[in-house]
């Protein structure tokens, strides 16, 4: 259960250090007396329902300490497990993990198996959002142990919950499906609407990835008509957008009445956002609107979209939810950018950027609501970003402005490096590290090449001592992977020289359209930052026809 070390002290919310006490009180001639802890736990409870994490967090961080303090500890460790809750829907897993840690080293002193268990369980969740999966691995594997000796099988369907969450996103989803299923059935006997309403939903998602199409339909119609039953409130509001979410997903994997499939999925989340808003919670509602959105976004229609995810950017700008917020100004760039606005596009980009680069190394990587699956890397943001910058470029002269659009296509590329170290690593400092350093052009006769691979072509990014320049190399994602997978075979024979017409063919991709400006420019050293498939190769091994590259 070992733990990566941290760079930096964790923030709290809104920047505060983590440490930092919940309220600071005026002084007076009259102190009011000390809040009693199990009203604060109330009051933090009516406040999550309601969708105010923050003033939920800061009810629930209070309690904590009014607990230490009156010396109960397993109380305290309740209200630590709560304030991780709202810590994690507030978009700050690091902060999480911490007042778990805390929480578990307190059910030592109360020596209760069962709450043991059940903050085991959180820890393997809030590992789950981080995708640290060897450390999730542990603490769900050790919960479910304990769950199961002491028979509590609410516990216990929650942890299988997760254990599934987990098969599936490690890609395992026959044993993720059967966990659902377990949990679902160990959740409808100990009356617990909202699990039993998770666990069916995920069950839908991972038939869904198993092409089980019907019976994917059939986990979230039982799983639809559960939620009507549930009261006004975040849970279900919550239930609700992962409903939307999930027929969306159906309706995109080849269901025969999709028409119909988009109506329900587009009723369910404009019922949640309806809700959000009446509740007042507008970092949710900022989920639902953003959502639909994305489902108009997958039907071509635009504008209707466009205006969907505009009130989605509100809802989250008015909530104060940067980690809302990004998404919908990233999604709003790429409709507008469907739709050949390209400078609003580029506009929309930019915020999405600024937005979230205060907040990327707290952003968890797939909201509660949302479900789990997939990849949800932030490095498209930075590709589809720089794919802009470099066509706007092209539109014009080549100049100061142009040469202003190629940097920031330059930088973008550069996070987007960095984004996928810290998705591999899974930690910031690499992240941090990486973003300190830039390559620059080190001396007068070196040039840095940029190769950028879109689905439709290769771009050359190129840094010459008189500043940077572009080229367009027409030649697909797929051809262009297909000839470095051939060359990187052929090289690993080293007994035949049957790798040269491939390797000429990416010096005439990569090297040649360049030669006239290394040869003006005096070049004699080229620094290649590689991207995609181009990292599987030497690029020693191009040549031209007469000679190595190198």
């Amino acid at each position: 259960m070992s733990r990566a070390l941290l760079c930096l002290l964790s923030l709290g919310p809104f920047g505060l250090p983590a440490w930092l006490p919940a309220t600071i009180h005026a002084a007076t001639d009259s102190p009011s007396p000390a809040p009693n802890p199990d009203t604060l736990m109330q009051q933090g409870a009516s406040a999550y329902q309601r969708g105010a994490f923050d003033q939920a967090l800061n009810a629930w961080k209070e309690a904590a300490q009014r607990y230490e303090e009156a010396g109960r500890p397993k109380d305290q460790s309740r209200a630590l497990v709560q304030a991780a809750q709202a810590s994690q829907a507030l978009g700050h897993p690091k902060l999480a993990l911490q007042q778990l840690d805390l929480a578990l080293a307190l059910t030592q002193q109360v020596g209760q198996p069962a709450w043991t268990a059940q903050v085991l369980d959180r820890l393997g969740r809030a590992y789950l959002s981080t995708r640290q999966f060897e450390a999730s691995a542990q603490f769900l594997g050790h919960a479910r142990d304990i769950a199961q000796t002491v028979g509590d099988p609410a516990l216990t369907a929650a942890v299988l919950n997760d254990l599934g969450i987990l098969g599936a996103l490690e890609g395992r989803y026959d044993e993720a499906l059967a966990s659902y299923r377990e949990s679902l059935s160990l959740a409808q006997t100990a009356g617990q609407d909202s699990l039993a309403i998770r666990a069916g939903l995920n069950a839908g998602r991972a038939a869904l990835h198993l092409g089980r199409h019907d019976e994917a339909q059939a986990w979230l119609d039982e799983a639809s008509q559960r939620i009507q039953g549930l009261p006004s409130s975040y849970d279900k509001t919550s239930a609700l957008i992962s409903l939307g979410t999930a027929l969306g997903d159906a309706r995109r994997t080849g269901s025969e009445k999709k028409d119909e499939i988009l109506l329900r999925a587009a009723g369910s989340l404009q019922e949640a956002a309806a809700m959000a808003d009446q509740q007042g919670d507008g970092r949710t509602a900022s989920y639902a609107w953003g959502y639909l959105g994305r489902l108009y976004e997958s039907e071509h229609r635009y504008e209707e979209a466009a205006r969907l995810t505009r009130r989605a950017t509100f809802s989250a700008q008015a909530a104060g939810a940067p980690e809302s917020l990004y998404r919908w100004q990233w999604q709003l760039g790429r409709i507008l950018a469907s739709l050949n606005q390209l400078d609003e596009a580029l506009a929309s980009y930019r915020s999405a950027v600024h937005t979230l680069e205060p907040i990327r190394p707290e952003v968890a990587l797939s909201p509660e609501h949302a479900g789990f699956g997939g990849s949800d890397s932030l490095r498209p943001l930075y590709v589809e970003y720089a794919d802009l910058l470099l066509h706007r470029a092209a539109r014009m002269d080549e100049g100061e402005a142009a040469q202003g659009y190629l940097k920031a296509a330059r930088d973008a590329v550069e996070a987007s490096k960095a984004v996928e170290l810290r998705d591999y690593f899974k930690d910031e400092c690499v992240d941090a590290l990486h973003a300190q350093k830039k390559v620059e052009t080190v001396s007068t006769t070196t040039a840095v090449v940029y190769p950028i691979v879109f689905p439709d072509r290769l771009e050359l990014l190129v840094s010459l001592p008189g500043g940077l320049k572009r080229l367009a190399v027409e030649v697909t994602a797929s051809a262009l992977g297909e000839e470095v997978r051939r060359l990187r075979q052929l090289l690993e024979k080293r007994t035949s020289r049957e790798y040269l017409p491939h390797a000429q063919r990416l010096y005439d991709w990569l090297v040649r359209p360049l030669e006239p400006d290394f040869a003006a420019a005096k070049i004699d050293t080229l620094v290649v930052v590689p991207d995609g498939p181009l990292r599987m190769i030497p690029m020693a091994a191009l040549h031209d026809g007469g000679q190595f590259l190198i």
